[in-house]
């Protein structure tokens, strides 16, 4: 036998039930691997037909109901002379589509193949929509909430859970970039401190987490739909540039707010040195940096742990960003 025989040494099998000619487990091996499962099945019969234990797995209680119909299970190969990588990823294709197809009988396997965490949920309801990850993909963004002619945090974070931009095209299209899933960290700059009342913070940092539930709409068309935000946004002062129109028409964003600072608590420190690959977005920082996304959410799942003493939290993002990578690699 050849070196490339030996690399072509696998395959992939699928039990069959001879009742319907359905198939029950799909697995993937090499030489006698696809008859360990009647093996391990005839080891365990008396646990798997005895009424007292329950099954070691699906599977063998499959095959005890095909044994009391006085059949045995079909071994039937669906590919072969594949490498091992290609085994994997074909049993993991397998799978999917099967499931997919016959929601109302699933395969028994517990595992779904390497891979399967990163495919599409295999149900039908989920092709008939767009699924953040898979036909778009989610992104974290820095979020400045200090311009002072927009809605002011402190109604942005509680009443009305609204991120807003306009003035100009330059600044509304950023606003108008984020979609349903993502994730903002909302900042306060240099500009927000000098004006305390408007975003209730005297030092720079970040204030706030959320995903955004809603894509931006113009705020007139917002306030038609809702009274709540047109009696909110329309009381003095609170909303200057509403009632902009044409190009510089104001953007609102629904958020969910996963985590908010109060007035009195200490910003989280804004890291000093950009990362390599952030993109600016806007000459005035509307929504300033864009950061990978699981980088980012690496960072905001163990700062969720960290953050106890909000008045007096600080954080080092190198730092935080090793931790959580460190604690990435020895979970695998």
């Amino acid at each position: 036998m050849t070196t490339d025989q030996k690399l072509n040494e696998y395959y992939v099998y699928a039990y069959v039930d001879p009742r319907d000619e359905s198939i029950f487990y799909i697995g993937k091996g090499k030489g006698s691997r696809s008859e360990s499962h009647i093996k391990e099945y005839n080891s365990l019969k008396d646990k798997v037909t005895s009424e007292k234990e329950k099954p070691f797995h699906e599977k063998h209680n499959r095959m005890a109901e095909i044994e009391k119909a006085g059949e045995t299970p079909l071994i039937r190969f669906l590919a072969r002379d594949l490498t091992s990588t290609e085994a994997l990823a074909m049993e993991t294709a397998f799978i999917w589509m099967y499931n997919l197809n016959n929601p109302e009988q699933l395969l028994s396997n517990i595992q779904k193949g390497q891979g399967s965490s990163n495919m599409r949920p295999a149900n039908k309801e989920s092709l008939g929509k767009e699924l953040p990850g898979f036909d778009y993909k989610n992104t974290i963004y820095r979020f400045n909430v200090s311009d002072l002619n927009h809605l002011s945090w402190n109604l942005a974070k509680k009443k009305t859970p609204y991120l807003t931009a306009g003035g100009g095209e330059p600044y509304s299209k950023q606003i108008k970039r984020l979609i349903k899933g993502d994730i903002v960290c909302a900042y306060v700059s240099d500009k927000g401190t000098k004006d305390k009342k408007r975003t209730g913070f005297k030092d720079i940092g970040y204030v706030g987490v959320g995903i955004v539930e809603e894509e931006a709409q113009p705020v007139l068309d917002l306030m038609e739909k809702n009274p709540e935000l047109k009696e909110a946004w329309t009381a003095r002062g609170a909303y200057p540039d509403l009632n902009n129109t044409g190009e510089a028409q104001c953007y609102g964003a629904k958020m969910k707010w996963l985590w908010v600072l109060e007035n009195h608590s200490k910003p989280i420190k804004i890291p000093k040195n950009k990362e390599e690959g952030i993109v600016s977005a806007s000459p005035f920082g509307i929504i300033a940096e864009e950061m990978t996304f699981d980088k980012w959410r690496k960072m905001l799942n163990l700062l969720a742990q960290k953050i106890k003493d909000e008045s007096s939290i600080e954080i080092d993002f190198e730092a935080l960003l090793k931790e959580s990578e460190e604690k990435s690699s020895s979970a695998v």
